[in-house]
């Protein structure tokens, strides 16, 4: 695919998260940095952020459809300086940030996990537009689950202004992560069972402690959004619908504005405020902390977690706006689950 088809595609629902990296020596000297992607399957060994040289790596996680899930890694050749001021992905790119991101952005892999025994050829029509399906080659498989690579598949193309540095390590790293067991595959949709554990304030400044919050319910429903996704928005006066039906079941739908940077980002803050206002919408809405992509990785806006009472993520998060009575029926089934599990 071309990476400006790509970004197009992505950029208005892909959540990508960074990692800052500064220079170093070689990349066999220091223990290597796991990348985990809990939803397609896979895990990715990369050189310590340390060990490179201004760069950022951009990844992604999300189901393309049903059965078919995606991971794809960007390498950013900007200095660490630039990547980080230049790089937020809790909000949108004016044009000139689009511009530098096309100009220095090269897609360093992609990976597809096929469900169900497919293989890349059952790869749905609507997909195959972006992705170069003849460049990917098998990389594994577990259970039913088949899984393919493909390297540097734009080439760098669309990336002109990497300087020659920036493509010798990309290069190297390319080549390193080819190494034997640099990329491991695993049963796709596994979540960790380390409890989520947080403390965090609502818009209105008041404290909020997660043990706290998921104590007091069953099933809490967690829906992360920003204030200009489209998508968020829409789905919000259903989510309110959807919060006064559940309820009575012992369900919360709890909020998580995203792009607040912090507490004092008070015009963010003003803004969700006044959007959750407009949509009639009662349930809590929370600020994020510092580190909440650790424990709920968010690739695309919005995506909506459902957390149980001791704070472990039951199944698997949802990556796109749904009706209030889809949301409704696979609530029905998480607490199916969590019945079973007892």
């Amino acid at each position: 695919m071309k990476f400006c088809k790509a970004i197009r595609v992505f950029m208005s629902f892909l959540l990508i998260a960074v990692i800052a990296v500064s220079p170093a020596c070689t990349l066999s000297e220091t223990p290597w940095e796991t990348m985990r992607f809990p939803l397609t399957g896979v895990e990715i060994d990369f050189p310590p952020a340390s060990e490179l040289f201004g760069s950022l790596e951009l990844t992604s996680d999300i189901d393309l459809a049903p059965g078919v899930r995606f991971v794809e890694v960007y390498y950013i050749g900007a200095p660490k300086e630039m990547g980080l001021s230049l790089y937020r992905p809790d909000r949108a790119y004016t044009e000139e940030e689009n511009q530098l991101l096309h100009s220095t952005c090269v897609s360093l892999l992609q990976i597809v996990c096929m469900d169900n025994g497919k293989t890349i050829n059952h790869m749905p029509s609507d997909h195959r537009d972006f992705l170069n399906l003849k460049n990917f080659r098998e990389l594994g498989s577990y259970e039913d689950h088949n899984f393919y690579i493909c390297w540097l598949p734009d080439g760098y193309e669309s990336a002109g202004m990497l300087s020659a540095e920036a493509k010798e390590e990309i290069e190297s790293l390319v080549q390193s992560c080819m190494e034997p067991d640099r990329i491991r595959v695993f049963k796709p949709g596994e979540v960790s069972s380390v409890p989520i554990e947080f403390e965090t304030t609502d818009l209105d400044g008041n404290p909020v402690q997660s043990g706290e919050l998921f104590g007091k319910n069953t099933l809490t429903m967690v829906n992360v959004w920003t204030t200009w996704c489209g998508a968020c928005l829409y789905e919000l006066p259903s989510l309110q619908s959807l919060s006064e039906r559940v309820s009575k079941k012992n369900v919360a739908v709890v909020g998580i504005v995203m792009d607040i940077q912090n507490p004092e980002d008070s015009e963010t803050i003003s803004n969700a405020k006044q959007l959750i206002a407009d949509a009639g919408v009662q349930y809590m809405n929370l600020i994020p902390w510092d580190g909440i992509l650790d424990v709920l990785p968010t690739y695309a806006y919005p995506t909506t977690y459902f957390i149980d009472s001791s704070g472990q993520l039951v199944g698997e998060p949802v990556t796109s706006a749904m009706s209030s009575y889809a949301y409704e029926s696979i609530i029905k089934e998480r607490l199916a689950v969590l019945v079973q599990g007892n």
